[in-house]
């Protein structure tokens, strides 16, 4: 059996994105990966079995890296302020990786998404899991609701915010992060 390659592995994956940010979940065909990747259609499944295979591979390879990517504060700083550095990151992340999250958003909404992925996300994210039960536990944010009502209402806020950003309805500068945040904290705080 041939050897994967990691730089070729990433360069299918990085191709994959590509495609679905111009043609959308569908428009992702295996011949047209491994053409624009120089490779044979027989070699891009010695990487990926298959369609679904190359999608979830690249779902939680582009979860995995934009969590990475956030530095949440040291647990002896201020949790208000340790939550507005992770909030304010998160915005600057989709900015900047607007590929990637689009690529999350259409694959979470479609049938490629499982059920038992929701674990394989939390493991992935625990830090900022960890981050939102602690304020509930320690009474500063919202204790008697579901953690998942506040990840829902950050993302919401997070993606409609760079969608505005995007459209041009706003421009997104750190003056305007900090009133989102301030709405959001509100929101969400006891």
């Amino acid at each position: 059996m041939k050897r994967k390659d990691a730089t070729k592995e990433r360069k299918i994956m990085d191709v994959t994105l590509d495609i679905v940010h111009e043609k959308g979940l569908v428009g992702v065909k295996m011949s047209e990966v491994a053409k624009r990747v120089q490779i044979s259609p027989s070699n891009l499944y010695i990487y990926f079995k298959n369609k679904e295979d190359l999608l979830q591979s690249v779902f939680f390879d582009t979860v995995r890296r934009a969590i990475e990517e956030i530095q949440i504060s040291s647990d002896d700083a201020p949790f208000k302020k340790r939550f507005f550095d992770f909030y304010s990151q998160i915005i600057k992340l989709k900015m900047s990786q607007l590929k990637s999250f689009s690529f999350v958003q259409q694959f979470t909404q479609s049938p490629y998404f499982k059920a038992e992925y929701h674990d394989k996300m939390e493991a992935i994210a625990k830090n900022v899991l960890c981050m939102l039960k602690e304020g509930q536990q320690k009474m500063i944010l919202k204790s008697e609701v579901e953690t998942y009502l506040l990840i829902a209402l950050l993302e919401g806020t997070t993606d409609k915010l760079v969608q505005f950003n995007n459209t041009g309805k706003i421009e997104l500068n750190d003056d305007l992060i900090k009133q989102s945040f301030s709405l959001a904290w509100d929101a969400l705080r006891q």
